[in-house]
């Protein structure tokens, strides 16, 4: 990051990199504007501990706000959060794997647009994407690589984002490196990345059903059926 901000050179990432750290930097550059119109989100829930949740918003290109907290229960900061683009906001992408399925649930019971994202579920285009996740990572590789992203300022982001990996499987499909690989080359959990791309990703996701039982327990309560 010293090399790329001071002396304006952009070292040479392995071919494996999904993101270039020109186009993570170009974006950090570029201001955002708040048009005052429809607004996005993406929300990464985490449990307590070293893991962050991470909420990101943006209005078009337009990142308008991000925040990361690490308590063990985020509900409250997460609308504190979200309340001066409540009325803007149209749809919110939650990671509702594990203990996410509980935020997502909660939001949805006081009227936030919420829409729940399974990392493993199946992409919309199977002959290209092992999964949903490989799709939304590409989704917001090709918004950085078209300079369609404005305001990334967060450096532990941006940090996160450049050490993101992929490959193709047997079959020719993108696949987004497993944490457990990540981890064991010493890259920690990437809670703001991930935040940063299920807002790239909100867009593109329909209301869902309205949800069934939840089948097991999360830290925060019981769950409506």
């Amino acid at each position: 990051m010293w090399q790329a901000r001071v002396r304006a050179q952009f070292p040479t990432q392995a071919d494996d990199a999904l993101f270039s750290l020109a186009w993570l930097e170009a974006a950090s550059i570029r201001e955002p504007i708040d048009g005052k119109g429809d607004v996005y989100g993406g929300l990464d829930v985490a449990g307590p501990g070293e893991d962050e949740t991470s909420l990101w918003l943006r209005e078009g290109s337009s990142i308008l706000f991000d925040g990361h907290w690490s308590a063990a229960d985020p509900r409250g900061d997460v609308l504190a959060a979200l309340a001066p683009y409540r009325n803007r906001l149209k749809a919110l992408l939650v990671d509702a794997d594990g203990i996410g399925w509980g935020m997502y649930v909660h939001l949805q019971d006081v009227g936030i647009p919420a829409h729940p994202f399974h990392a493993g579920g199946e992409p919309t285009d199977k002959a290209k994407y092992r999964n949903a996740k490989a799709e939304a990572y590409w989704g917001a590789r090709e918004r950085l690589r078209g300079g369609l992203v404005n305001g990334l300022c967060d450096e532990r982001a941006i940090a996160q984002l450049a050490s993101v990996k992929y490959r193709h499987t047997a079959g020719g499909q993108i696949e987004i490196e497993p944490k457990k690989e990540a981890i064991k080359r010493g890259v920690k959990s990437p809670d703001r990345a991930e935040g940063f791309i299920l807002c790239m990703a909100a867009d593109k996701h329909e209301r869902p059903k309205k949800p069934g039982k939840f089948k097991g327990l999360h830290q925060w309560g019981s769950v409506r059926a």
